[in-house]
Parts: C-alpha cells; structure tokens; sequence
C-alpha cells in the first residue's frame, strides 16, 4: 500500500529556500540528538546524591543508568521504519515532546523506580529523535551536500557522549541531581518551538513499510537477559544456577532472532551486512571501543567522587581535554584517512587507547588527578583517530542504497557498547566489593576496615580498565586484518572496466 503525506512543501520547494531553510533544519536535528544523547550520561555524576537521597540499592542504580541506552538500542530500526509512513517531522517533535516528559517526571521522581519508568519514556524520545534526524537532513540538503551535513550531525551527537560529564557536573553542582534532569525540559521544549516553526514535512509518496515485531522481540528478550548476566553475575557468581539458565535463554532467544531475520522481508538488521567480513570487523571495532570508553565515562566519576571526594562542577573539568581531544582529532583524522586509507588510522587509534587503559589500570589511592587526566586525554586521543576512518569505511564499502541501514547498524553497535560497559563495570566491582559496603561507600557512611574497603574498589577498577585494554587489543587486530576500504561506487567502476575489457 502507498501512501502520500498530506505536508507543505516538496524537496524542489525547500531547495528553493536556500541556505536559510537547510541549515536552520539541521540546527534542529543537532541539538535535539545533542541533548537528549547527553542525558544518557549527564546521570551517572549524579548516581551518589540519588543513591544517598533516595535509598536506591546499587543493583538499581545500574538499571538506572543502563535502561536509557538498551531502549534506544531496540527502538531505534522500528522508529526509523514508521517515520516513512507517518512523516519525520511529526516524530521527530513528539520525540522531542516525550524527552521533555521524561525528564521532568525524572526531576520529580521519589524512587529509583520511578527515576528508571521516566528514563524508559526520555529514551523513546530520544529514538524518534535519533530515528528521524538522519532522514530530515536528506530530505532538507541538495544531493551532494548531503554528506557534509550529517558529518557535522555525526559531530554533534558523538560530542554530546564527551561533554556529558561536564554537562553533568554543572547541573548537579547547582541544583543537586534533580536539576541533572530538570535542566533538560527547557532545552527539549524550546527545541521543540524551534523545530514546529522551522521545519516542514516534505512531500513524496512511500510504501507501507512493515515492522519486524518477531525479530524485534526476540533481539530485546536476548539483549535483556545478556545485560542480567553481565549485571547480576558480579552479585551471585558468575557459575550459579541462575546465570548459566539466563546465558542459556539469552543465546537460544539470539538464535531464533537470527532465524526470523533471515526469512524476514524487512528485516530489523540486514544480515547481507553482517556477512561482509569488512563490515562485520568495523561494526566489531566500534562495539568494542564503546564498551572500553563507556568504563571511563561511568567509573572515574564514581572514582573522583569516593576516593578524590572533587566536587561535581570539578569533575565535569576534569573530563575537558578528553573531550577536546576527540572533537579535534576526529575530523583531522577522518580527512587524513581519505588519502592514506582507514586501516591504519583506526588501528592506531586504537591501540593508542589500549595504552591509555594500561594507564588506568595502574590506578591507586594516591594517584594525582593530572595523571588520569593524562590517560584519558589519551584514550580521547585514540578515540577521535579511529572513530572517523571506522565510520567512513562502513560508508564506503556499504551499497550505496544501504548506506542509511549500515549507520543504523553502527548506531546499534554503539549504543550495545554503552549500555553493557556500565553492566560490566558494576558487575566487576561488585565482585571485589559487597553490594552494602559499596553502597555504603557511595553515600560517604562510616565502615568498618574502611581503607580496605576503598582498596577493594581500587581493585574492580583496575581490573575493569584491563579488561577495557584487551577488548582494545582485540579490536585492533580486527581493525588491521581489515583490507583498505575502497567506495562502492570505485569497486563498481572497476567491475564495469573490467566486463568492457573482455
């Protein structure tokens, strides 16, 4: 069945409108995808006052912090389907509509069960918003200016995961972790005023598109119980009864995903993707960066906060030439991989990284503060050089027609990454540390033994930014065992050269 959208203006009439209109649409999708991916991690500086304030137990905490990112993992492919049906600006400002909800029933919360029902409803938001902003630009730019503009969309959100912290710490430094979420309704709604008036629904006709329900059951049952594994097995033990019955469920619930997408129409993931060795290895590399840079993000604010006892505002500074680090080093290395070729730009990236997990993971109570920062400026370093040229190679070897479908597998892997780093780190330290006396750690409380204690965590973080440094050095073997990525339309040519020889 097709169907047309009633709208206002077609793609001739918008590129009429010139610089004004295009440009004014993709200040729209950079701030919503900016804000509403930041509050994914603007929470965790916020985790000890939540945890003091409202008694929430550690295991809590965790789902409070991981729920954002393994929602939007699993809505994102089905958003992006219906926003063909029923038109991108109508999504795209109720997504903005639902962060703005989501995170004012956040700031009024009075349970740590309340906190995780809103941050279910900001996480929808942010997939229409995520969803939609991809095919807002294409439908906004001229055909060869497409490319640039969702290069500094890409810029926008992947800056917003970096300056989360800092964001973060200046919230809670003012207004205490009510504000971490309380500050977001303004933005989201003034965003939302901006995108009502500035945006207009193009119009063109499309095909009903249908959505994988099956598979899409099937990937968050999985996904779910994978994330309770890595989560509860710190807690009860990695070989109890209970953690092999769910690793058991989670890998029977993967098959028959895997099963469903490949009889499916319109698949959830396109699995003529993942069979693309290339592909697969970079979607690899970016899933396991994710998970090693997730670590830092989540567990040197806690660090900082017990150990270092730094003020909030403090921290988020701490976390600054991280961030610059990857804002600036991203493009430079994205340009200089399009005339020396990706292979060897992302590997080194990413072994820069693995040395600056090394760094970490000699980590103690008397370490300085500008010693970590050191190894994070590092990491940041390393992360700017391989994420451009891992990025640009999934463009290049992916079908043109499927360029689209292989950054929202990308999309996928990040966010898979983000939300199982914070399971992973929680699981670890829970091993070296009970789960009261981490709490108790946590809300400043008076412990026996208390310096061993504090060792104890010392310990789980050390092993966690190992644990970062292998899945780095596994990544860069996947990275350099990777030919040099030629464009499709290049191997195309060479295809079509070769035929008219013969």
């Amino acid at each position: 069945m097709k169907k047309k959208f009633s709208t206002s203006a077609t793609k001739t009439e918008l590129a009429k409108k010139g610089f004004s209109y295009k440009w004014r649409a993709l200040s729209c999708t950079s701030i919503g995808g900016f804000f509403s991916l930041a509050s994914a991690n603007t929470i965790t500086i916020a985790l000890k006052d939540i945890i003091k304030d409202l008694n929430v137990s550690i295991g809590l905490v965790t789902w409070i912090v991981m729920v954002y990112m393994f929602v939007v993992t699993i809505s994102v492919p089905m958003f992006a389907k219906i926003s063909d049906t029923y038109g991108r600006k109508k999504l795209f400002e109720s997504g903005l509509l639902l962060f703005a909800c989501g995170s004012l029933f956040a700031g009024f919360s009075f349970s740590g069960y309340q906190i995780i029902l809103a941050r279910v409803v900001q996480s929808f938001g942010t997939a229409l918003i995520l969803a939609n902003s991809v095919p807002i630009i294409a439908d906004s730019f001229p055909e060869n200016e497409i490319g640039k503009a969702l290069g500094i969309n890409s810029m926008m959100v992947n800056t917003s995961y970096v300056f989360a912290p800092i964001l973060g710490g200046f919230l809670c430094g003012i207004g205490g972790w009510r504000a971490v979420f309380l500050g977001n309704v303004p933005i989201a709604l003034l965003a939302l005023l901006w995108s009502v008036k500035q945006l207009k629904e193009q119009e063109f006709v499309v095909k009903e598109h249908i959505i994988d329900w099956k598979g899409s059951i099937f990937f968050t049952i999985s996904m779910f119980l994978f994330l309770l594994v890595i989560n509860l097995g710190g807690f009860i033990g990695w070989l109890s009864h209970l953690i092999i019955g769910l690793a058991l469920l989670s890998i029977i619930f993967g098959l028959l995903f895997y099963q469903v997408e490949k009889k499916s129409s319109e698949p959830m993931i396109d699995l003529s993707l993942i069979r693309n060795i290339r592909l697969l290895f970079a979607y690899l590399c970016i899933f396991l960066s994710s998970t090693s840079r997730g670590t830092i993000t989540f567990l040197l604010v806690i660090y900082f906060q017990l150990v270092k006892n730094i003020d909030p505002v403090l921290i988020g500074l701490t976390f600054l030439p991280y961030c610059i680090a990857i804002t600036f080093i991203a493009p430079i290395s994205g340009s200089l991989s399009d005339k020396y070729g990706e292979r060897g730009l992302s590997s080194a990236g990413l072994l820069i990284m693995a040395f600056g997990f090394i760094g970490l993971g000699m980590i103690n109570l008397g370490t300085s503060t500008w010693l970590i920062v050191f190894w994070m400026f590092l990491i940041g370093i390393g992360f700017g050089m391989f994420n451009s040229p891992n990025t640009s190679s999934i463009m290049k070897i992916a079908p043109v027609d499927k360029r689209a479908v292989a950054s929202g597998i990308r999309t996928m892997f990040l966010n898979s990454g983000s939300a199982i780093s914070i399971a992973l780190c929680i699981s670890i330290v829970s091993s070296f540390v009970s789960n009261e006396n981490l709490k108790k750690l946590f809300v400043g409380m008076e412990i026996s033994m208390q310096e061993m204690s504090y060792g104890q965590f010392i310990n789980g973080l050390k092993t966690t930014f190992i644990i970062a440094f292998c899945l780095c050095i596994i990544a860069v073997l996947l990275s350099f065992s990777r030919k040099t990525s030629h464009s499709y339309e290049k191997r195309l040519s060479k295809k079509e050269n070769i035929t008219l020889k013969h």
